[in-house]
């Protein structure tokens, strides 16, 4: 095994050691916000993950479906608590919060279709690998490039301070890898993974 393998599976085993602190600490630190330190880290953990993904796909590596799924689990444990520290599980109450925050209330249907075409491609990839990764091109260009805006949206456009820098500087990153790679990749390619 390398050591990039071995790398690969302690952060994938990281994740949940993570988890359980980022979920714990509101308890143990007695915290003045729970709610906002839970909706933030968790999301963070989440973006930490999906950009692992991503460059692991470009890479063409098996481990990025695992970093896929455990970036997408803990952003649906981000949607979990933000309804219930910040919208108290009202949909009406979400609709208010994204029109105070955007200006446009039905942006919370955009943040459902995310969810929800995060999860499904999440399971798509483990339930028929081999119809994942032989999917037209613009399936995929598609699911990641509106991805893509809405990450860049909530850590960029929303952000301020250091972490839209350190956004910046994580989508800059990626630019340069997927640049790199786009060389030694068919035009079709995004995520062909071998199942393994």
């Amino acid at each position: 095994m390398t050591f990039g393998r071995i790398l690969s599976s302690a952060i994938i085993v990281l994740w949940f050691p993570l988890m359980a602190a980022v979920l714990a600490a509101p308890s143990l630190f007695a915290l003045e916000q729970p709610g906002d330190f839970l909706i933030r880290n968790t999301v963070r953990v989440s973006l930490i993950y999906w950009a692992v993904a991503v460059v692991l796909m470009m890479r063409r590596d098996p481990f990025a479906r695992v970093y896929w799924s455990l970036a997408c689990a803990a952003y649906i444990v981000h949607v979990v608590v933000s309804f219930e520290h910040v919208h108290r599980w009202s949909h009406a109450a979400a609709f208010a919060h994204v029109k105070a925050a955007s200006g446009y209330g039905e942006g919370i249907f955009v943040s459902y279709f995310f969810t929800l075409l995060w999860c499904v491609d999440a399971l798509f990839w483990w339930v028929a690998p081999r119809r994942y990764e032989t999917r037209p091109a613009w399936v995929c260009w598609s699911i990641h490039g509106f991805m893509l805006f809405i990450i860049i949206n909530g850590t960029v456009i929303f952000e301020n301070g250091a972490i839209r820098w350190i956004s910046v500087a994580v989508f800059a990153a990626l630019l340069g890898i997927w640049l790199k790679s786009r060389d030694t990749r068919q035009p079709n390619e995004i995520t062909a993974i071998a199942d393994q």
